[in-house]
């Protein structure tokens, strides 16, 4: 650590230059300025952190970040760190702010414990983004500020996004039993690092019927980020669940559709997950227990059939098609049937249809 110096005016006698130890004592005996080292900022790492749910420690690479002894005459020294200052200058799509307040990262020299501030040496220094900060989303300015008084303000330093929102997964009605099923995801704030390449991902899960996360595979409707994160945030996205998702085992053995919860997870450092309350209804293939009667003579006119069975789904009036080798007929009426919970589709699961 370089010892600061102090310059005095209106002192008996010369002082060129004064350690560390003896600082506070001329501090109560004369006015003047402090000299010593001047910090700079060539980067920090990463460009960009979720303001919300999580912690991300943001790495300042420098120059002359100088701490300086305090209260050292007192026999209690305490130890200054530099200060790091954030002050918002542009909304998340550009706008240029104003009158906005800095915010100083905690760093209390008498509270340590309560620090958000991370000193290594004179080049390298670290702070927290964290939730309790209240950070508005948008492009932020970095000022580092030795205990001399000598500061560095690096521009376009950190973009803070907000968590993504999830609105809509459609279809949120499917049957992953017996094949992949491809989806929309809709809403705002889905996050994609170009320079990575890293996309979101999106987890589907219910206690009945499993768990399973895939990547977002496509991105549309973006808008690029302010600042130097090199990410743009997006819209829209489209993902494919497996075949039998979330978990073949448990779907399998569904006795009945399952409402199942959707959410969607930014990529690194930004990775925050939607808090909406989006669901789907997962729905096992049919099961075919009986028809009747099961022998009809079609020869000389309609018959009409009852099958009976579970997981007949009707959506909005249109019914199950029941297929006669390799004739297929839509049933005419689906009865015994309940609400299926989780879609927003007007469908029904039901356990008999006529044909």
């Amino acid at each position: 650590m370089t010892g600061a110096t102090w310059s005095c005016r209106n002192w008996s006698g010369t002082v060129a230059a004064v350690g560390i130890a003896f600082l506070a004592v001329l501090l109560t005996a004369c006015e003047g300025k402090l000299s010593g080292p001047s910090p700079t900022v060539g980067d920090v790492t990463p460009r960009l952190a979720c303001g919300e749910q999580v912690v991300t420690t943001v790495r300042i690479d420098g120059t002359g970040m100088s701490p300086m002894g305090i209260d050292v005459a007192k026999d209690k020294a305490h130890l200054a760190l530099p200060r790091v200052t954030l002050l918002r200058v542009q909304d998340l799509d550009g706008t240029a702010v104003k009158d906005a307040l800095p915010v100083e990262i905690p760093n209390d020299p008498y509270h340590p414990e309560a620090a958000r501030v991370r000193w290594t040496d004179q080049a390298t220094m670290e702070f927290l983004v964290y939730p309790e900060l209240g950070l508005t989303p948008g492009l932020y300015e970095v000022t580092v500020t030795n205990p001399n008084g000598h500061q560095v303000t690096l521009p376009e330093a950190v973009v803070v996004v907000p968590r993504p929102t999830l609105s809509a997964i459609v279809p949120d009605l499917a049957c992953t039993g017996q094949g992949a099923r491809a989806f929309k995801v809709q809403g705002k704030g889905f996050l994609h690092m170009k320079g990575t390449g890293a996309m979101p991902r999106v987890t589907v899960s219910s206690a009945t019927s499993g768990t399973v996360t895939v990547d977002v595979e496509t991105l549309t409707d973006c808008v690029a980020l302010p600042g130097r994160a090199d990410a743009e945030t997006c819209r829209t996205g489209t993902i494919t669940l497996p075949q039998g998702a979330p978990d073949p085992t448990l779907v399998n053995a569904l006795a009945g559709p399952d409402k199942v919860l959707v959410l969607i997870t930014n990529p690194d450092p930004g990775a925050c997950h939607s808090e909406d309350a989006v669901t789907m209804a997962i729905v096992p293939p049919p099961s075919l227990a009986a028809v009747e009667p099961d022998l009809a003579c079609v020869a000389q006119g309609p018959r009409v059939l009852t099958l009976t069975g579970s997981n007949f789904v009707e959506v909005a009036g249109d019914t199950p098609d029941v297929a006669f080798g390799a004739a297929t007929f839509p049933a005419d009426a689906a009865t015994a049937c309940v609400a299926i919970a989780g879609t927003l589709l007007d469908a029904k699961d039901c356990t008999t249809l006529t044909v």
